[in-house]
């Protein structure tokens, strides 16, 4: 019952710092985006945001994937920040930053497609659209 109610908090905590972001990008503040993305990452993976920035997207699996196995609602999640700091980078004009962001979005978007129950699958595919059209 601890790890359930655990879980659903951060679920809670990142749905807030999501809306955060997507009032940011309306607000067209990037940089304020790439620091609740930050934020957002401590929280869901649980290490500081110099060592979350620096992890190819083959390193943010292995990072979701504890005991062998990818976490598609927390991988969802991560994809979702993901998206959003290509979108502000986009914005800013960083192009390689976006890219880079990008890449690690699609990758966990595709796992989370191919592992996850049908709500976080559908999810995960409407990101990968939003990201198309971005």
């Amino acid at each position: 019952m601890y790890e359930t109610d655990y879980i659903l908090r951060i679920i809670q905590q990142m749905g807030a710092i999501l809306r955060r972001m997507m009032e940011e990008l309306r607000g067209e503040r990037p940089g304020e985006v790439y620091e609740t993305s930050r934020e957002a990452l401590r929280l869901l993976l649980g290490i500081p945001p110099t060592l979350t920035d620096s992890l190819t997207a083959d390193g943010l699996v292995a990072l979701l994937s504890p005991g062998g196995m990818f976490d598609p609602e927390r991988g969802r999640l991560a994809a979702e920040v993901f998206v959003r700091r290509a979108q502000a980078g986009k914005l800013a004009g960083d192009e390689l930053s976006a890219a880079a962001d990008r890449a690690k979005a699609l990758r966990l978007i595709g796992l989370t497609v191919d592992h996850g129950n049908d709500e976080d699958a559908a999810e995960a595919r409407a990101l990968a659209a939003e990201l198309d059209a971005s």
